[in-house]
């Protein structure tokens, strides 16, 4: 019909040539031109055209003119155009590769014009679902740039002002004197310490933690400023983090509605979400870390942690729109975009390439703005180079490639802009040239050094050989082993005032020289001076002074010309958080004034006791202790279980029945009165009465009344050795049905009938992890319970008892009576405890005795089938041939079996232990004077079963992560001072089963709240422990799988 061309072949041709229009014109509007293919501007506005045909004849005209005359550049574009997307293609699969990364999603733009979007690997490694440009990922810092966005919406809505103080908003904000506004939190220069700083490792045992606003804030607010605001610059995650909650305040809204309503709402960002963990989220990868060269599951992370500083996440073609909108002013105006883009300056003169919420650097010369992000298994960044009207996205599901996203996006960026590699140089420097450039500097609370090792700069950051830096020219230098990695040093006269650091085009932050300031020559406490720091996290010891103020620990680094008003010198000694035992039974004992130090415990380097276990305690006796406590003072700090067997008893006395249903409801109030009072959670002893006589469903509704106050589940479970898996699988039930964590209490397989059967009991506890139940074990490192004598495990009943001049051994001899002494002690008095009714035969065995010593060592059921007779027949022939007690274990255990609990990662240390001190006599058991220091002598120095940073992390910030307190259990700065300092070469215990009250030796100081109680291995008297509420604050949840 156009043109009057009727042939097949000439109809091909035409639906070509319109087709070819129909992109030149889609091409041209997209980038701006006016021309335009279609109706005329009269029709359009309804005016009749007089000569349609003949303008139509005329427009088929044009389309194959400028058909024929396009056809040859056209075809050059889009060759040019698919070289560059197999450039692309070339690059990512490379970096997968190289990295290695399990998938990635890249989006590049011209302008408007999208020229790809695109996944590559896979979103989800284990279930094969491959990444594409619909993925959803976790942008971490790039979220700080729509948090600037959200922060100038409301300066222009008149709502806030950049210059109003933080304290309007938050007014018990301590701000040390000084005046910190939210300019100073949108360009990191308010000198307020970062949380995710704050000394080694503490981002890695924070982010699990559901933190509330005001908790996540405690974490740093007491903290001395890093220098005063806006004379200093240093990346700052708390500022942003305050920012979120400044936005809260002024709407009256969530971050993440804030964030829906005013930005991915109107721009249809329907793939970016606040990344919650529970709602579902179509399309949203999964994140993995590269840990030696292999992918693994990234560790999970609690999304209220990063909140308004890296809480966002979103796919590469919603950051596309995004960068679009602000270019385009078309979410605030031009002057507030511009605000954005503005370098910040400092007081003294010093630019820093950092505006609101992004960074500005350049490539090849070429201009470019934007930022990166990471967060838990996922990486990513964002550029847009304003000179070229280009936008670069690249996203990742991996933490630790050796091919980060900045990386990628150079290469792509080179690809786009025909940039050459840059040349490496290595420019030679005098000596005086170089000195110019060394010192200390710092980042935070992170110190870097640059030191002039035979002629070249080294940087370094904590242990390790260091960075070597090759000089560019112009105060630059690049890393020897990544040029990518540039530093730009700031200098001014003789010798450079700080440097700007540019990890391969990653968000910019800058180290300036540790500043003078009052806290950082004002004398410690005491210092800790040439120790090794194991800081109780897992990670690889680092040798490290350690300061402490005000019963916290203020600094961890070299304190060469620091002062302190006392000094302990630890050199050749391990600097370690003080241990916690989080299964104790020493809390009674020690709110006696004369026991209050806590002896046997304190030289075991133990400095955080939880009592209250087994089911205990209940609320009126832990008001008494803790008042004790206050009035007497104590060595070591004490936290609390509130106690299903000491509620049950006061509610319902020895009664072996369920409760009514006002008996339980008086027994829930007891535990809310306990939780109130500060416990940690419920512990149950369903071993012994009055716990023993209820049931499930009884243990469950109690356990839902610690719920709120997330605490946790504490079992000895009811019957480790008749029914050993069935009461693991009660424990972890009680805690899956209420919805708290749980601890299986001193786990064990009791038994030779039990030997090898701690396999199925891991395996047990393995999969309720995985089915997303938090459940963790403790363990004491004894092949034994508990310890007897033969005689004392015998139930006599009551009216042999009252006989005036009752015999054991005459009782043992007559048939008759010895039969009852049988019944009695095999199935306890109308059902009651006895031990031979709970261990058995099969878990007894002789440990001491003068009259058998080639006995020592045999469990008793083995000596019955020896000598063909039954278990208390042998019982009554080894006491009536005795002339002296003969020393037991209850409830033994297989050395294998302890070893191979003692590796599983969620399993702690724990003593079960009770009180002993240099005075103490007689019987007793070894763990009481020896768990510690027997798993850090005999496990990890002479054994090898453990390295020494996890089996302190066993003792250190996995109970005091799991229980809730988050100041202890680690040594960093701002953190507790709870220290054990001891000596890894002599540590040991030295209890053995015929003498339990010998001490342990090696521990040579013991610091609680920064104030020793033990020092060069002698009591000093001091009692400066504390009762411990556990914080009120939503923690460790349900495990989350990941």
């Amino acid at each position: 019909m156009c043109c009057n061309v009727k042939s097949a072949d000439a109809q091909a041709s035409r639906m070509r040539s319109v087709s070819m229009a129909r992109r030149i014109r889609r091409f041209r509007l997209l980038a701006g031109s006016a021309v335009s293919v279609g109706p005329s501007r009269s029709r359009r506005n309804g005016m009749h055209d007089r000569q349609p045909f003949r303008r139509f004849r005329f427009a088929c005209f044009w389309l194959v003119i400028v058909a024929l005359l396009s056809t040859a550049s056209i075809g050059a574009q889009r060759e040019q155009r698919n070289d560059l997307i197999a450039s692309i293609d070339a690059i990512a699969q490379q970096a997968l590769k190289e990295g290695p990364i399990a998938g990635l999603s890249i989006a590049v733009a011209r302008g408007p014009r999208l020229i790809l979007a695109k996944g590559y690997g896979y979103a989800d490694v284990e279930n094969d679902v491959p990444a594409t440009a619909e993925t959803v990922y976790r942008i971490g810092s790039i979220t700080k740039q729509f948090t600037a966005v959200l922060i100038m919406q409301l300066v222009e809505a008149g709502k806030l002002r950049l210059d109003d103080p933080l304290t309007k908003f938050l007014p018990d904000y301590p701000t040390h004197g000084h005046r910190i506004t939210i300019h100073h939190l949108l360009n990191h220069t308010s000198g307020i310490k970062s949380y995710t700083g704050l000394g080694p490792k503490l981002w890695q045992t924070t982010f699990r933690l559901d933190l509330s606003h005001q908790e996540l804030i405690d974490l740093f607010k007491n903290e001395p400023l890093d220098f005063p605001p806006g004379q200093g610059y240093a990346y700052n995650n708390s500022a942003y983090y305050l920012l979120g909650v400044v936005i809260e305040k002024v709407t009256g809204m969530s971050y993440a509605d804030v964030v829906e309503k005013r930005i991915f709402g109107p721009l249809d960002m329907s793939g970016s979400h606040y990344c919650r963990q529970r709602p579902l989220i179509k399309h949203r990868a999964r994140g993995y870390q590269v840990v030696k060269g292999k992918l693994v599951n990234a560790p999970p992370i609690s999304m209220r942690i990063p909140g308004a500083a890296g809480g966002l996440c979103s796919t590469v073609l919603d950051l596309v729109k995004w960068q679009r909108a602000l270019i385009e002013h078309r979410l605030i105006s031009r002057a507030s975009y511009e605000r954005l883009i503005t370098p910040t300056q400092l007081a003294d003169g010093l630019k820093v390439s950092y505006g609101f919420g992004l960074a500005m650097t350049e490539l090849g010369g070429h201009r470019r703005i934007g930022h990166g992000g990471s967060v838990n298994g996922f990486t990513g960044v964002t550029w847009y180079y304003p000179d070229d009207d280009l936008t670069t996205v690249v996203l990742t599901n991996t933490g630790g490639s050796r091919v980060p996203p900045a990386q990628i996006e150079e290469r792509i960026a080179r690809a786009i802009l025909n940039l050459p590699e840059p040349e490496i140089k290595d420019i030679a420097l005098s000596p005086e040239e170089r000195r110019r450039y060394v010192g200390t500097y710092a980042v935070g609370s992170q110190r870097i050094t640059v030191s002039d090792e035979g002629g070249k700069l080294i940087l370094k950051q904590g242990p390790g050989p260091g960075m070597t830096l090759l000089y560019q020219g112009n105060d630059i230098f690049v890393s020897a082993s990544n040029p990518r990695l540039q530093l730009e040093f700031h200098v001014r006269g003789e010798r450079a005032s700080g440097f700007t650091f540019k990890p391969g085009g990653a968000p910019i932050y800058v180290a300036r020289r540790v500043a003078t300031s009052r806290s950082a020559v004002e004398p410690f406490d005491l210092l800790i001076r040439g120790g090794t720091v194991v800081d109780g996290t897992g990670a690889p010891r680092f040798k490290a002074d350690v300061g402490i103020r005000g019963g916290r620990i203020v600094f961890v680094g070299t304190a060469r010309d620091r002062t302190a008003r006392d000094t302990i010198e630890a050199a050749g000694l391990i600097v370690a958080p003080g241990f916690i035992d989080v299964h104790n039974h020493t809390a009674r004992a020690i709110a006696n004034p004369d026991k209050r130090w806590n002896e046997g415990f304190i030289r075991q380097g133990v400095t955080t006791i939880v009592g209250g276990p087994d089911g205990s305690l209940e609320p009126a006796e832990m008001k008494r202790l803790i008042a004790a406590y206050e009035r007497n003072g104590i060595g070591t700090n004490v936290a609390f279980y509130v106690g299903h067997n000491a509620i049950r008893r006061r509610v319902m006395g020895m009664a072996r029945r369920a409760p009514t249903s006002a008996e339980l409801a008086q027994m829930k109030a007891l535990v809310r009165e306990g939780m109130e009072l500060g416990a940690v959670g419920l512990s149950t002893g369903l071993m012994y009465p009055p716990g023993m006589f209820s049931d499930t469903d009884e243990v469950v509704a109690l356990a839902r009344e610690v719920a709120p106050y997330h605490g946790i589940y504490d079992s000895h479970v009811r019957d480790p050795v008749h029914a050993l898996l069935a009461s693991d699988k009660e424990a972890i039930e009680i805690g899956e049905r209420a919805g708290i964590p749980v601890k299986i209490a001193h786990l064990k397989a009791v038994g030779l009938h039990n030997q090898g059967a701690i396999k199925q009991v891991i395996a047990l506890i393995e999969e309720a992890r995985a089915r997303g139940v938090n459940v963790v074990s403790d363990q004491y490192p004894y092949d034994g319970a508990a310890t007897a004598t033969l005689r004392s495990i015998i139930v006599v009943p009551d009216d042999l008892k009252r006989r005036p001049n009752f015999d054991l051994k005459a009782a043992l001899r007559d048939p008759h009576e010895r039969q009852r002494l049988k019944r009695a002690s095999e199935e306890g008095i109308d059902g009651g405890f006895a031990w031979l009714k709970a261990t058995g035969y099969t878990s007894i065995r002789i440990t001491s005795s003068t009259d058998y010593p080639q006995l020592v060592g045999k469990y008793l059921s083995q000596l019955a089938e020896e000598r063909g007779v039954d278990g208390f027949q042998v019982i009554s022939d080894l006491i009536l041939g005795a002339t002296a007690p003969i020393g037991i274990t209850l409830g033994a255990i297989k050395e294998a079996d302890v070893r191979a609990l003692m590796v599983q990662p969620w399993n702690m240390i724990a003593s079960d232990g009770g009180y002993v001190d240099s005075h103490s006599r007689g019987n007793g058991h070894p763990r009481s004077t020896g768990t510690f220091p027997r798993v850090l002598g005999r496990y990890v120095r002479q054994l090898g079963l453990l390295k020494l940073e996890e089996a302190i992390r066993k003792m250190t910030s996995l109970p005091a992560e799991f229980l809730g307190f988050r100041d202890r259990g680690r040594i960093a700065v701002g953190w507790a001072a709870d220290i054990t300092i001891f000596d890894p070469q002599t540590i040991i215990d030295r209890s053995t089963w015929d003498q339990p009250h010998l001490l342990a030796e090696g521990v040579r100081h013991v610091l609680v709240n920064g104030i020793p109680v033990l020092r060069d291995g002698q009591l000093t008297g001091h009692a400066p422990g504390r009762f411990l509420p556990k914080p009120r604050s939503p923690q460790n949840p349900r495990s989350e799988r990941h």
